[in-house]
């Protein structure tokens, strides 16, 4: 079996066992028992942690889905995608005509052996669109002239998703990443990417360092709204919606525990 992060694991039993609301029909087939025991104990330091999961990717599949269908965007690519399931069962993936998945390489070479069985077994009977599985480290120093050396169309407008990374990098690593992104992607793309609020770090909700410490990752970097729109150069933010407000929409007994703020911004 590949050693992956048990974070990983941990987010797919999080959103398996949150399917209502997260629609990953196939995170399921991803859960093992270091994946179960990790959003256990997430679970038992804090209960609400399934929905922060939830809303989070609920809410970005949403939004790329209507980007797909409204403005004919055609290609798509899941930067630290983890084991991330959209191409494989959501419906805006068959107006694709691209799709990359970056990680690094065991966890592509875990998350491609579990796809094909399933493909096998005619879970997946058929993926909506071709999957380009593309190894990639965010920390390398050569991070830009990697991404921007990728066989990949960036003279087309397309859907870029950084989920669920910026929280571990530290700020000049974000940074430098968020400038390949203005660099490099065309006008007219998309990018959505979540970060943590510096209130969070002031204490309102200082379980969430505590759960992330718990899963063997560090938080290192928490961002004001004008800090984080500020770090997109070259971008109109159109959205920045605080996942809090978002659980109104697909909760129907809002606790607004969720503490995470998700950014939709699009190219000049």
């Amino acid at each position: 079996m590949y050693k992956v992060s048990p974070s990983a694991k941990g987010v797919a039993f999080l959103r398996h066992i949150e399917v209502e609301v997260s629609k990953d029909t196939l995170a399921g087939h991803f859960c093992d028992k270091e994946g179960e025991e990790m959003a256990n104990k997430w679970l038992g330091l804090c209960p609400y942690v399934g929905r922060t999961v939830a809303v989070r990717g609920r809410y970005i599949e949403d939004e790329a889905g209507m980007y797909i269908k409204e403005r004919g965007i055609e290609q798509m690519m899941n930067i630290a995608a983890g084991l991330n399931t959209f191409p494989y069962r959501h419906e805006a993936a068959s107006h694709l005509k691209s799709y990359a998945e970056l990680d690094l390489p065991l966890m592509i070479d875990f998350k491609r052996t579990v796809i094909n069985d399933l493909k096998d077994i005619k879970v997946i009977p058929k993926s909506p669109v071709k999957v380009d599985y593309i190894p990639i480290d965010l920390l390398s120093d050569n991070f830009h002239k990697e991404f921007k050396g990728l066989n990949w169309d960036y003279s087309l407008p397309g859907i870029y998703v950084f989920e669920g990374m910026s929280y571990y990098l530290p700020p000049p690593v974000l940074a430098r990443i968020l400038n390949t992104f203005s660099d490099v992607i065309a006008k007219g793309s998309v990018l959505i990417w979540d970060y943590f609020p510096d209130y969070v770090k002031k204490g309102l909700d200082p379980l969430m360092a505590t759960i992330m410490s718990a899963g063997g990752e560090v938080c290192l970097t928490y961002l004001s709204a004008d800090a984080a729109s500020g770090m997109l150069k070259g971008f109109k933010v159109v959205s920045d919606r605080l996942e809090s407000d978002l659980e109104k929409v697909y909760y129907k007994d809002h606790i607004a525990k969720p503490v995470g703020s998700i950014i939709v911004a699009e190219r000049c």
